[in-house]
């Protein structure tokens, strides 16, 4: 396949140039957007070299037709948005293409640029010519941020490709690079309040974060004949600090609240909560309520308006419970009057009913949950029982039954505010001892029974399918709870834990990593009701968890083996270590009951995850080792088990994370593996002393811009005084 359309390519290419080519204004808008969608539906099999040829025409379409605002708006969103997609996800991506594609959308923002925001600060407001400008910036913000940062203060001049020569001689580079950081920082800067005068400033702000961890790592380029390089690193320092200076006070004055007088008159979200704020014996303020309920219901019906009014309903079920709950046989006639909506609008209608139900007292709430839930779960096995329909029908229809059944156990879930896990007035231990008995009735129990089996079927049919894992991932957050706020339907974590595990065997995602360290703080919930005695994790919690930490380091282990896979999958990284960090926290002894070589593996996978350049990665494998050495060393019970962490293990900790702070991590990263140190030195003096001297001073170890005097002041000063590590290892 692979084959054959490479070979298509340039029959494709030909075509799109020749459209793309002709005289503007383009004599047909809608030909030319089918062929720039064409090709950037085929961006991923071109080659670079298909792509160069094509830059230069796309820049011109951003060009004004005759006068210097006259930009074509729909040719300019076009061309931009092309640019943007050669710029993310094609040969070119990755800085890739500096005189093909960075140096000449520099020279055009140079020219042209400045016009347009000129324009958009004059009328008050960004046009789409002006937000496409924007996007067009940030793409390449986020494209070239190492070349920016590299040539912030170079004297040379670009050489760009360009579709015709230029006679006259080019500013420098240094030059091109603050106009395209004054057009960010005006746009960073746009007046008024974001989310409601404008929508530009927010798209530019992730630029920054990349363009400071690339002047942290990035030498700058400077002219051999004219400069000496710590000159052109002053002037580099220099540019960068102003530069910073006024986006620090851009950002200063769009996070200042607004005025009284401007902020009155704006909307403020929704009118649900409005019921709530009246006097319960205010006079007509029930029947507004139940008017507003009815005209809600109503809208149902309609299918323009469904959707829109199966929200509204919610919004003001939840925020109106306990008013509504005496008015319950009302919802029970809107449940019967369910069998014309569409499967999407009525899940959010049983949770807008089910939130009504828990204001009911517990014993109260069984009929109405099992009427409501039961059909849902008999669908469900159905479906996963029925062979008839095709795959992709059935999945969908899966999909719909989980999402109703985490609605309605959304709806039952009394708060989500945690500190009402210590309450211990006798009002709520009294409602807690109701729903503890109201749980054990045997209709709740069989409800329960047939939810869970309903799961584990569809993990057993659909875990590695995405929408059914995202469905899955949905139902267990919500029906799954702390103690203190156990509902009807909440499922113990154990028996899903089991269910996760497996399903991560198959294939491991994030999602599935993100729900087992979801199920195992719940393995070690906090007391029912505060007590002076730390609550212990039981020996059945403690097994489930030791055999699902088993199971996920097995799995997990087995696919960072695999060449390259930790660096293509940071979200799966990150996952897997934040997860263990939490077994650290709840269940530290449990490293110690797995294999030895199991655990190895383990620490082996953190150690290198100290040299990863994805920064979420490696700061989630730094917390991770932090974690466990803390935990360990505090741990009385562990006194065998913290020799062999020290001698088996702590030399190798020391050595990847000293590399990483030498140069081989980013320097973002940089606090994160200070903390690391810190720990280490803190916890264990005397050996991190030892292994520090003999690292540092080691012929493998990594190069770096240290000389040995001050290898042996940054550690006369670490082990002395107690001194800010941080900028100890900022002069290493």
């Amino acid at each position: 396949m692979e084959k054959t359309l490479l070979e298509a390519a340039p029959m494709v290419m030909q075509a799109v140039t020749a459209c793309i080519s002709r005289p503007r204004p383009h004599p047909s808008q809608n030909e030319l957007r089918s062929a720039l969608k064409c090709f950037e539906a085929w961006l991923f099999i071109l080659p670079s070299n298909n792509l160069t040829a094509i830059v230069p025409l796309l820049i011109n379409l951003l060009t004004p037709i005759s006068g210097p605002a006259d930009f074509d708006e729909e040719e300019f969103e076009l061309a931009a948005e092309a640019l943007e997609e050669i710029m993310s996800r094609s040969a070119l991506a990755g800085g890739t293409g500096t005189k093909t594609l960075t140096e000449p959308l520099l020279l055009w923002f140079e020219r042209h640029g400045g016009t347009i925001v000129e324009n958009t600060l004059k009328e008050g407001f960004a046009d789409s010519v002006s937000r496409s400008l924007c996007k067009l910036l940030t793409a390449l913000g986020d494209h070239s941020p190492e070349y920016l940062a590299a040539n912030l203060a170079s004297s040379v001049s670009p050489s760009p490709v360009l579709q015709e020569p230029i006679s006259t001689p080019l500013p420098p580079k240094s030059h091109l690079i603050q106009t395209f950081l004054r057009l960010l920082l005006a746009f960073t800067a746009l007046p008024g309040y974001y989310g409601v005068d404008e929508e530009e400033s927010e798209m530019t702000l992730g630029f920054w974060y990349l363009f400071q961890e690339a002047l942290w790592s990035t030498d700058p380029e400077y002219n051999e004949d004219d400069e000496a390089p710590p000159r052109a690193q002053g002037e580099q320092g220099n540019i960068s600090r102003a530069v910073y200076s006024e986006l620090v006070q851009a950002l200063r004055r769009k996070v200042v609240w607004p005025e009284k007088n401007i902020l009155q008159p704006w909307a403020r979200g929704e009118y649900a909560s409005w019921f709530t704020t009246q006097p319960s014996h205010a006079s007509g303020s029930l029947s507004s309520l139940m008017t507003t309920i009815s005209y809600i219901v109503s809208a149902l019906s309609d299918s323009d308006l469904c959707l829109h009014a199966a929200n509204s309903l919610r919004s003001v079920c939840d925020a109106n419970r306990t008013a509504l709950a005496p008015h319950i046989s009302a919802f029970g006639e809107l449940h019967a009057g369910l069998v014309g909506i569409n499967d999407t609008e009525k899940s959010k209608v049983l949770q807008s009913i089910a939130s009504v139900i828990q204001a009911l007292p517990p014993e109260e709430e069984i009929p109405p949950v099992e009427a409501i839930v039961s059909p849902v779960v008999s669908k469900l096995y159905e479906l996963l029982q029925s062979p008839a329909q095709l795959p992709e029908e059935t999945r969908a229809l899966v999909v719909q039954q989980l999402q109703t059944i985490a609605g309605v156990a959304r709806g039952l879930t009394r708060t989500n505010d945690s500190l009402l896990i210590f309450d211990d007035s006798p009002d709520m231990k009294q409602e807690t001892e109701r729903m503890r008995r109201a749980r054990q009735d045997p209709r709740v129990v069989r409800l329960r029974d047939a939810i869970l089996d309903a799961t584990r079927r569809t993990v057993d049919l659909w875990c590695t399918d995405a929408s059914v894992s995202d469905a899955l991932s949905e139902l267990c957050k919500a029906i799954t709870s702390l103690p203190s706020d156990d509902t009807l339907l909440s499922l113990p974590a154990g028996p899903l834990l089991e269910l996760i595990c497996l399903a991560s065997q198959r294939q491991l995602t994030a999602v599935w990593l993100n729900l087992a360290t979801m199920l195992i703080i719940q393995m070690d919930p906090p007391a029912l009701f505060p007590t002076t005695f730390k609550s212990v994790p039981s020996p059945e919690a403690r097994g489930t968890v030791l055999n699902a930490v088993t199971a996920l380091l097995q799995s997990s282990l087995n696919m960072f083996g695999q060449p390259g896979a930790m660096v293509d999958n940071p979200d799966i990284v990150q996952a897997f270590f934040i997860s263990m960090e939490t077994v650290a926290q709840h269940f530290t002894t449990i490293f110690y009951d797995i294999s030895p070589e199991l655990f190895s593996a383990l620490l082996q996978c953190a150690i290198g995850s100290l040299s990863l350049q994805e920064r979420y990665s490696l700061v989630s494998a730094c917390t991770f080792l932090a974690s466990l050495v803390n935990r360990t060393a505090t741990n009385d019970q562990l006194g065998d088990a913290k020799a062999v962490l020290v001698q088996t293990h702590g030399r190798n900790i020391m050595y990847g994370l000293l590399n990483g702070l030498a140069g081989v991590a980013p320097r973002s990263a940089m606090v994160n593996l200070t903390e690391l140190l810190s720990t280490l030195v803190n916890r264990f003096p005397l050996e991190s002393k030892a292994w520090m001297s003999e690292i540092l001073y080691s012929p493998d170890f990594v190069s770096s811009k240290a000389t040995n005097e001050t290898k042996e002041k940054f550690l006369k000063t670490i082990f002395k005084s107690g001194a800010s590590l941080f900028y100890l290892i900022v002069a290493f």
